[in-house]
């Protein structure tokens, strides 16, 4: 038996936001359309995962250890992978699904290091 995941991989946002549209670029392909090489794209871009991820990452490190409150605030409004000014009810959705995660108690677990 064989799986077949048409899904693309987790860092997608990064690789789009960086200026190349895998899906774009798939769909062409399977429209017959012409798709070139691309060597024109963005280097040392960051797409910070914030829900959940990057606010138990905070809450996680030590206080000696973390950056400084304002600094993360401002870095995850910048760097946010759930933040697209053109979908914002999608962005809205992106955050408040994690937050009801929270109240189920089999993902505490993730709360602890």
């Amino acid at each position: 038996m064989l799986e077949i995941n048409p899904r693309f991989w987790g860092s997608l946002e990064l690789a789009i936001r960086s200026g190349v549209n895998f899906p774009v670029l798939y769909f062409d392909l399977c429209c017959n359309k012409s798709v070139g090489v691309v060597n024109d794209y963005e280097m040392g871009r960051k797409v910070r995962w914030v829900f959940p991820g990057e606010i138990l990452r905070y809450l996680s490190t030590s206080k000696v250890d973390r950056e400084p409150l304002f600094k993360f605030i401002v870095s995850l409004l910048k760097d946010s992978e759930e933040w697209d000014s053109r979908d914002v009810s999608g962005s809205i959705a992106s955050m408040l699904a994690p937050f009801f995660m929270l109240f189920k108690r089999k993902y505490w677990k993730f709360l602890k290091r």
